[in-house]
C-alpha cells in the first residue's frame, strides 16, 4: 500500500501543475468537493479535523499494521508515509479523525476532479481504526457517514493479504452499487454514485 500510494503521488506531481490552474467544465474549483465534504462532516460531533501532531501517533500504528502485509516487514513510523503532511495543505486531500469523546480512527482522502467533464471522485486512499474500537461499528458508521456526506463516486484499494479489511469493505458497501478489480496486489473498489430514487 505505501509503495502503491508513492506510485500515486508521484503520478499526482506530474499532473499536479495542470490541475491547479484548471477550472473544471462544470465550474467547479479545484477542492470544492472536499471542501463540501469536511464542512458536512464537521458539523456531526463524531467528526474532527486533527492536527498532524495528534494524528501521527494512529498513522505510526497504521504504517506498522500495513508492514505485516510486507515482504520484509520492519517498524514503522508517520514519517514513511510519503506525502503526508500534505493532507492538511493541499486543496484536493484531507485528513479526517472520527470518534466520539477520543480518536477511534482517521480516514485521508483526496478528490479526482475528471478533467474531460468535471466529475470529481473522493478516493479514501487510507483509513483506519483503531484496534481497540473495531468490532464496535465505529468503522462502519465512519464509512456511512462518508458516503452520505458525498452523493458522487468513490474509490478505494485494499492490499490483496490484507483479508480482514477486504472483508470488512464487502461488508460495509453491501448496500452499495460497487465494481472489484484485481490488480498487482490489490483490490479497487469503484463505488457508484446512487442512483435517484
Amino acid at each position: 500500500m505505501i509503495q502503491l500510494q508513492h506510485e500515486q503521488d508521484q503520478h499526482e506531481q506530474q499532473t499536479e501543475q495542470v490541475h491547479q490552474d484548471q477550472v473544471l467544465s462544470d465550474k467547479t474549483q479545484l477542492g470544492d468537493g472536499i471542501r463540501s465534504l469536511r464542512s458536512t462532516l464537521l458539523r456531526s460531533r463524531n467528526w474532527t479535523a486533527p492536527a498532524l501532531e495528534r494524528l501521527a501517533p494512529l498513522v505510526c500504528d497504521y504504517v506498522n499494521e500495513l508492514r505485516a502485509f510486507d515482504a520484509n516487514p520492519s517498524a514503522g513510523s508517520a514519517e514513511d508515509y510519503p506525502f503526508l503532511k500534505t493532507y492538511w495543505s493541499h486543496p484536493t486531500r484531507l485528513a479526517l479523525a472520527f470518534g466520539d469523546a477520543s480518536i477511534h480512527g482517521f480516514v485521508l482522502l483526496f478528490e479526482d476532479p475528471d478533467p474531460g467533464d468535471g466529475e470529481i471522485t473522493m478516493e479514501i486512499r487510507e483509513f483506519f481504526v483503531h484496534p481497540q474500537y473495531r468490532r464496535s461499528g465505529a468503522g462502519r458508521g465512519a464509512v456511512k457517514a462518508l458516503l452520505r456526506s458525498w452523493p458522487g463516486s468513490w474509490q478505494l484499494a485494499v492490499l490483496e493479504r490484507n483479508t480482514s479489511a477486504l472483508k470488512f469493505w464487502q461488508s460495509v458497501l453491501s448496500d452499495r452499487s460497487a465494481s472489484i478489480s484485481k490488480e498487482r496486489g490489490h483490490y479497487y473498489f469503484s463505488i457508484d454514485r446512487p442512483q435517484a430514487r
